[in-house]
């Protein structure tokens, strides 16, 4: 490969990145959004889907928090990997039930509370080895504006990824 075309793919992979995080920015959530972005790039099958890898609650008390870790996917394209602490005393019992007991994705269960994201932190890494790509923090806050959630995620290179045949780079 010539430098000239390696040069070239850096760059469109940059802007893919950055056009990816910029939907992120206005997408109420992250399961809306990435069910959107593979639609249109041809990413995985089917809805998204989230595996539960760790879950817990802090404690029953009043101010309890909770915490859950997951990967989202769809089809098998591994889409992502967040850490979610939610705040128990601002969703009501069925949210919380199936956050503990389903793999339901999180924006899914509080969608009837009208979120949406305050992005905090946002990091590029755009490294041809690098299978994470971009780096989104924010607080979710529900329909009145109270804050619900803080949410750490990782994007997964698929979600950007250079094919020769690749016509929807954008």
């Amino acid at each position: 490969m010539d430098l000239p075309y390696a040069d070239a793919g850096n760059a469109v992979l940059t802007e893919r990145i950055s056009l990816l995080s910029r939907q992120l920015l206005v997408c109420a959530t992250a399961t809306d959004c990435l069910a959107a972005w593979c639609e249109t790039h041809g990413i995985g099958d089917g809805p998204i889907r989230t595996k539960v890898s760790q879950g817990a609650v802090s404690s029953s008390n009043a101010g309890a928090v909770g915490y859950r870790r997951v990967k989202l996917l769809r089809g098998a394209a591994f889409l992502s990997a967040a850490e979610i602490r939610y705040r128990c005393d601002a969703l009501d019992p069925a949210i919380l039930r199936n956050l503990a007991e389903t793999d339901i994705p999180f924006g899914k269960l509080v969608a009837p509370l009208n979120p949406r994201r305050i992005t905090t932190f946002v990091g590029t890494f755009g490294e041809l080895s690098a299978e994470c790509v971009l780096v989104h923090h924010a607080t979710v806050l529900d329909g009145s504006g109270r804050p619900i959630a803080r949410v750490r995620e990782a994007y997964q290179r698929v979600l950007v990824s250079l094919r020769p045949d690749d016509s929807r780079l954008s």
